[in-house]
């Protein structure tokens, strides 16, 4: 299609995140290639559901509950597994799941029920007081490699720590699915389309080479230190 079409404004809106792992180089190319092309991003840090905002052309969301009138393309799936500095537990790792609920835990949303599962089966809950929220994957991340408590991570992200280690490797939280989502209307603007045409083939290549599946067979867990 004829590059001089492609101008005008979108406005992205994704976490803070993905933002960084894929859609700043995704965008920068975009705008490198359609010069007239304007974009406008805005980053959250919403974890659990990202909700609609009108502004927005394309949005990013783990959660479609509003957006049943939206075309949602399934990106990737996020699995987490519980995590602590090596050195966190001194006096003994824990051996049962519900002796994790005398340990400070670090949320990077507001929660006080932990749900534990088998891949997709629920298979315990434990409520507990969280000790630290910041709505920050990566300041979470930095938390609980400072030994100020333990949390769920994305595998693959808490990979890139080898001072982190996974416990109760069998468990991972809920499976996520994440989706790019636009508004469905009977003309969609050419640059809407490429561009989610471009985050969704620079996600797929981010996901290839960094999923948590693929780390999951390599991380580094607690119990071998």
């Amino acid at each position: 299609f004829d590059a001089r079409t492609y101008s005008g404004t979108i406005r992205v809106n994704v976490p803070r995140a993905f933002y960084y792992d894929v859609a700043r180089d995704v965008l920068r190319e975009l705008r490198r290639k359609f010069p007239k092309i304007h974009i406008q991003v805005f980053t959250n840090q919403l974890t659990e559901q990202t909700q609609e905002d009108t502004k927005s052309d394309i949005l990013m969301v783990f959660d479609l509950t509003g957006f049943e009138d939206y075309v949602a393309l399934p990106l990737y799936r996020t699995k987490r597994g519980i995590f602590a500095r090596y050195d966190f537990f001194k006096k003994g790792e824990p051996k049962k799941l519900e002796d994790l609920a005398k340990y400070p835990w670090i949320h990077n949303y507001t929660s006080s029920t932990l749900l534990f599962y088998a891949e997709e089966k629920l298979i315990d809950v434990l409520d507990i007081t969280p000790h630290y929220v910041v709505n920050d994957i990566h300041a979470q991340v930095d938390e609980i490699r400072a030994g100020m408590g333990i949390g769920f991570l994305p595998i693959a992200k808490a990979a890139r720590h080898p001072e982190l280690r996974r416990i109760f490797p069998e468990i991972n939280g809920k499976i996520k699915q994440a989706y790019l989502v636009y508004r469905k209307t009977a003309y969609t603007p050419k640059k809407i389309v490429e561009t989610v045409k471009a985050l969704e083939k620079g996600a797929q290549d981010w996901f290839s080479k960094m999923n948590d599946w693929e780390f999951e067979k390599t991380v580094r867990m607690y119990s071998e230190r």
